[in-house]
């Protein structure tokens, strides 16, 4: 269990650095374009909007990524400090990933059929508050609620803005 715990990690750990690799790129690309070029970024008409937005959400997300497997190899080690059951452990934790995929499968079954008829900003709101919700088992009903409603409150309607409002792609 150890072993594969710490494989996954490594590999993890691997794919972070690869991302981040990629953002240093998108960063210098932009960065590049924007000071050789005097291209301006925050235009809506700009080449580079949409670059940049793909580098602050990669951003966000990586140093989110970086925080989990941080907390995962703290929790790595103190599961070989603590010695506990290792197949216990294993049987636990493979569970735990088995059950999340499911709830992933069948919460993604009822947003593609509640997408036509609900349409994006109700069915994608529901979609995302009810995964949120199912998913994380580290907090209490009540915090994980507050922080599924939080978070959809504000992304989905950043997401219908920049695409809907920014873009002009029509949303269903």
């Amino acid at each position: 269990m150890i072993n594969d715990q710490e494989d996954r990690l490594v590999y993890r750990m691997v794919s972070i650095l690869f991302i981040t690799l990629v953002v240093a790129i998108i960063f210098f690309d932009v960065g590049g374009k924007y000071f050789k070029n005097d291209m301006a970024i925050f235009s809506i008409t700009s080449p580079l909007i949409f670059p940049f937005l793909v580098l602050v959400v990669l951003l966000v997300c990586i140093i989110f990524e970086w925080g989990i497997v941080i907390k995962k190899v703290r929790q790595a080690i103190n599961l070989r400090r603590r010695k506990e059951s290792h197949q216990q452990a294993k049987n636990l934790y493979f569970r735990k990933e088995i059950i999340d995929m499911v709830v992933f499968i069948i919460l993604s079954l009822i947003y593609i059929f509640l997408l036509p008829k609900l349409h994006f900003i109700y069915a994608t709101s529901i979609f995302m508050f009810s995964l949120m919700v199912a998913i994380n088992d580290q907090d209490k009903f009540i915090i994980k609620t507050l922080k599924a409603l939080l978070a959809t409150g504000i992304t989905i309607p950043v997401i219908y803005y920049i695409f809907y409002g920014i873009f002009g792609v029509i949303l269903p």
